[in-house]
């Protein structure tokens, strides 16, 4: 089953962002991101952890949509499809794995995710 969940209020800086996903066992990396605007998943789970700016996440599974403004976060399964909209914004993106060892391309086709 993928899954979608949000939390809001957990932190108010980019380094409490990192502590909680290290706490969560997560792998942080801060980053600025610019939201694709395109129905994708990944093979890999996360948590993005907004630290600045605003971004509209709408879990396409669900038809759910999830405004993140700084202090949020969101955690997706691998697989998990999804859209990001909105302005370019920060955040911390925490991986549940090494991101060194991602596989190419990160955002892949919702026509290719295993049944």
């Amino acid at each position: 089953m993928y899954q979608v969940v949000l939390s809001r209020g957990e932190f108010s800086t980019e380094d409490e962002a990192i502590a909680l996903a290290e706490a969560a066992g997560l792998i942080p990396h801060a980053f600025d991101l610019e939201p694709s605007g395109v129905d994708h998943w990944h093979d890999f789970g996360a948590a993005v952890y907004v630290v600045d700016g605003a971004v509209t996440i709408t879990d396409v599974d669900s038809g759910s949509s999830y405004v993140l403004t700084p202090g949020c976060s969101i955690r997706a399964t691998p697989g998990a499809v999804h859209r990001e909209e909105g302005a370019p914004y920060r955040a911390v993106v925490a991986f549940e794995e090494d991101p060194a060892g991602l596989t190419m391309p990160i955002d892949r086709d919702p026509a290719t995710r295993p049944a």
